[in-house]
């Protein structure tokens, strides 16, 4: 008899964890300070534009794939896609001459409205878990499994499972995102942040929150195409 094949992730999570994935690597490199000490200030700025376009990528595609009906998924993705396009925009302001004080509101301002977006977008995320009782599409795969309040419809969901790890930590990176946001505001006439080794800190610790949530999607997608398979046989 020939043994079944083992599911595979979907084609969407895959992408979807790549391009978040390295989005946060960017991220991670370029607040290492031995990474600044080492490369020219404009290669240091480009690391995180670069990693700024990978997340507003995803973020899109993202949003794409998110079932209309999914309300709640859905403002969670567009709620994150506007602040990776607000993070497009601080992360190439800070590649320009900040000097300048209207340079300088381009740096912070979109900064801190970007990480208050993937603030709002997380909570919304973790909201979208605890509600997901009933059976419904994630990446071409049905979630849960049987009728709303049936033994397999909250199983994907409970604490501890994987779709529950990635609303968390992806929250506590948007934590560690909004700390770096508030402490990189620029003081008037100056053009250092107030606290260096808090907004490298938070804006690592943010990185690699993400990180573990790109690499937990394409898991999550096997997870449910194991269920969807049990439950068919």
């Amino acid at each position: 008899m020939r043994m079944a094949r083992a599911p595979r992730p979907s084609a969407a999570s895959v992408r979807l964890g790549l391009l978040f994935g390295l989005g946060s690597v960017c991220f991670a490199v370029g607040s290492l300070p031995s990474y600044a000490a080492r490369v020219a200030p404009e290669v240091a700025g480009w690391t995180f534009v670069v990693g700024s376009v990978l997340f507003t990528t995803a973020a899109a595609f993202q949003a794409a794939g998110t079932p209309r009906e999914d309300h709640t998924d859905l403002a969670a993705a567009l709620v994150q896609l506007v602040g990776t396009v607000c993070f497009n925009v601080s992360t190439f302001a800070a590649t320009q001459d900040l000097a300048a004080l209207p340079a300088r509101h381009l740096v912070w301002a979109p900064d801190v409205y970007g990480s208050v977006c993937f603030l709002v977008a997380s909570v919304l995320a973790c909201v979208a878990v605890r509600r997901a009782v009933r059976p419904r599409a994630v990446h071409g795969v049905a979630r849960g499994a049987g009728a709303p309040g049936s033994p397999g419809a909250r199983v994907a969901w409970r604490r501890g499972s994987v779709g529950w790890w990635v609303a968390a930590v992806n929250l506590a990176g948007s934590v560690a995102f909004g700390a770096a946001a508030v402490a990189a505001r620029y003081v008037a006439g100056i053009t250092e942040e107030t606290n260096v080794a808090l907004v490298s800190a938070g804006t690592f610790a943010g990185a690699v929150c993400f990180l573990a949530g790109a690499a937990l999607l394409p898991v999550g997608s096997v997870r449910e195409r194991s269920r969807a398979r049990g439950t068919a046989a």
